[in-house]
């Protein structure tokens, strides 16, 4: 029977987002041509072309499973070469694109994302929504250097289960992909990241999954080497389609991963769906943090020190903290062309602004002489003129690295985690508030 969350379960879904024990899984029925009126699922489309592709497509034209005709093409075709140009050349046309469901889930705060299927949608909108995404992928032939990427809400790790196109050999496409990928990565032969696989095993843990299509055999298989039938604390939750719910096993599917799994089946369509929990999160978030902002006329400008390397992920946290209420001021949105550092900066620093915020990462470690050093130092010669326990800097740590020395005696924030961000912006509004030229 399809039925739709009722409000409890929202409620048990979204307080797992907001503590970051969520994780996000995306199949292959979610990814649709976003131009296709009837949302058609790519992989349905790639199926029908491999079938019309072979000599005899009557062979495949009941089959509905990819990897059982991507089969039938590398046997007929006898070369695993034509099959990767044949899925590279059908992914091509969806470069660069993603759908409005896709985006709608990236206004979440989900630090990991596990996505099998082979287009970059869920980047995509990510990059839209103004965050930066980073990936990894498995590889199930070989092993691969471990990766030591930990993923964040500002800056999720999108995790390629079925391997990149970067690797074609890495990709899980044909039946027998798919059974030695199952083998391998039961055995962990070769292993799935470490801080992934304790993440999964956590029962703290709870899944999210979209459009997998489980009432398909390795499904269940997947699930036993995700070691995602471990006892969980949460409930889990399936978005599945009309071919899900109208399958004969249908009952027998959902009783079964209900025991094993704690999996509750629903049904909608995955835009609905996904503007429902993002409105549903946006609600409980201002019941759980209520706007404590000033009025607009009144709101703190922050300075972003930063390194120009990590330029693009500093422009991404303005975005965030313009959104909670803080202005900010930043060079390559403030000086034009032909502008002066010198002359400039230490103004802005020195009069302009009400706080400074030094995004500290690796790359910054690694300046022994930069611009932004002058603007520190410009910053520490502004806070000697302050009042015994007002703020003016607050060092933040934006990826794991050590603090600079210059700025020790300062209190540093960890934007790593998930809270982090709130808690910088806390900080300076409650600063801000208590000052004598802040708002009354």
């Amino acid at each position: 029977m399809m039925h739709y969350p009722q409000d409890s379960s929202w409620r048990k879904l979204i307080r797992t987002i907001q503590n970051d024990t969520c994780v996000l899984l995306l199949g292959p029925d979610i990814v649709y041509d976003p131009h296709d009126p009837n949302h058609t699922p790519l992989a349905a489309k790639l199926t029908r072309i491999l079938a019309n592709a072979l000599d005899n497509p009557e062979t495949a034209s009941s089959i509905d499973n990819l990897a059982q005709v991507a089969q039938l093409f590398q046997i007929e075709k006898r070369d695993r070469m034509d099959l990767e140009f044949a899925v590279e050349d059908f992914y091509r046309d969806y470069e660069g694109q993603t759908t409005e469901a896709h985006l709608k889930l990236a206004e979440l705060p989900f630090s990991l994302c596990i996505d099998i299927t082979h287009v970059a949608f869920m980047e995509k909108a990510y990059e839209q929504v103004g965050k930066s995404p980073v990936r990894d992928f498995y590889s199930f032939r070989q092993p691969k250097p471990p990766s030591p990427i930990k993923g964040t809400p500002e800056r999720p790790l999108i995790y390629k289960l079925f391997g990149s196109p970067e690797e074609p050999d890495s990709l899980v496409i044909t039946e027998n992909d798919l059974l030695d990928f199952l083998v391998n990565m039961s055995k962990s032969a070769p292993p799935l990241p470490s801080d992934l696989t304790s993440r999964l095993r956590n029962p703290q843990t709870n899944f999210l999954f979209l459009g997998f299509g489980f009432h398909h055999w390795h499904f269940r298989i997947l699930l036993h080497a995700l070691k995602a039938e471990n006892e969980r604390r949460n409930l889990s939750m399936a978005l599945e389609d009309i071919a899900f719910f109208g399958h004969p096993d249908e009952q027998q599917t959902m009783l079964f991963y209900d025991k094993e799994h704690r999996l509750e089946f629903y049904h909608a369509s995955w835009l609905d769906f996904a503007t429902d929990l993002s409105q549903r999160f946006q609600a409980e978030e201002q019941k759980r943090r209520p706007d404590t902002r000033p009025p607009s006329e009144s709101l703190p400008t922050v300075f972003l020190c930063h390194c120009s390397e990590d330029a693009d992920d500093v422009e991404a946290i303005g975005m965030r903290l313009q959104q909670s209420g803080v202005n900010i001021w930043l060079d390559r949105q403030h000086l034009r062309g032909g502008d002066r550092w010198d002359q400039i900066i230490p103004k802005v620093i020195g009069e302009q602004v009400n706080y400074f915020v030094v995004l500290e990462t690796p790359a910054m470690q690694g300046r022994t002489e930069s611009y932004f050093y002058r603007e520190i130092n410009a910053a520490l010669k502004r806070q000697e003129g302050f009042r015994l326990g007002m703020k003016f800097i607050f060092p933040v740590q934006l990826f794991p690295c050590r603090p600079l020395i210059e700025l020790l005696d300062f209190q540093r924030t960890d934007l790593t985690q998930p809270d982090g961000l709130q808690h910088l912006v806390e900080a300076i509004l409650d600063d801000w508030r208590r000052r004598p030229s802040g708002p009354q």
